[in-house]
């Protein structure tokens, strides 16, 4: 199982600090990426 809350936790953080608007795009598209892994995870018995 993907550590969905790592992803969300780095999204705010970067989010937050505008450190790096690539790297928030970034952290955006593995979480997104992480919800799609966890639905499909979830479906398999």
């Amino acid at each position: 199982m993907i550590g969905i809350w790592e992803y969300e936790h780095h999204f705010h953080v970067l989010s937050n600090n505008r450190y790096n608007k690539k790297a928030a795009k970034l952290a955006t598209s593995m979480g997104n990426f992480a919800v799609i892994v966890q639905k499909v995870g979830a479906t398999k018995p």
